[in-house]
């Protein structure tokens, strides 16, 4: 049978269980009830590999994962709010439907992945990498994305109102019917922008 193992990037494992559903959340239920235990290292996970767990629903608010490998994880409908993220790599991974309000990801990799109708409101997304990424249907208001890279993002139907855009790569980025009033759109790289039926003033 397979296992779920935490371990550091440093290869120490943390934690081992058989795994149940392929699921983060019911493996560490189990783990807790077989040994008599309360589980409360998911609170400060920094520095530890995710990669290709399933996070889908989790409650992980204002979670400590600073550093972490996330790449691939399904964080689907995850509640991520005011979480600390900053540094992470969630290449490839699906954050569809989460609420990530507040969340700190700075210094992120985000390439690849997909945030559909994710809530990002206040988020810091400071010299975040994401290329490529499908941000269709986010709410960025007031969303802090100062020298961040969106070079082909899809941000279609997104709410970008009053977020800080200064001196971001939107190369071939799409803002079709995006909303970006009140933002601040200074020094930006636009080459080959694709803005249809948006509201920009």
């Amino acid at each position: 049978m397979n296992k779920i193992e935490l371990k550091t990037l440093s290869g120490k494992i943390i934690f081992s269980h058989i795994c149940v559903d392929n699921n983060l959340k019911k493996t560490t239920e189990a783990y807790a009830i077989e040994n008599q235990v309360k589980v409360r290292f998911y609170k400060y996970m920094y520095d530890i590999d995710l990669r290709f767990a399933d996070l889908s629903e989790s409650n992980l608010n204002g979670i400590y994962l600073a550093g972490a490998d996330l790449m691939g994880v399904n964080l689907t409908g995850a509640n991520l709010q005011k979480a600390d993220l900053s540094g992470v790599n969630l290449c490839d991974s699906d954050l569809s439907d989460s609420n990530l309000q507040r969340a700190d990801l700075q210094n992120a990799n985000i390439e690849n992945a997909i945030l559909r109708n994710a809530n990002l409101r206040g988020v810091v997304l400071t010299d975040a990498k994401m290329m490529h990424t499908d941000l269709s249907g986010v709410i960025l208001w007031g969303a802090n994305l100062a020298h961040s890279d969106l070079r082909n993002c899809n941000l279609e139907g997104a709410i970008l109102q009053g977020a800080d855009s200064n001196g971001n790569k939107y190369v071939e980025a799409i803002f079709s019917n995006s909303n970006l009033e009140w933002s601040n759109l200074k020094n930006l790289n636009l080459n080959n922008l694709e803005i249809v039926q948006s509201d920009i003033l």
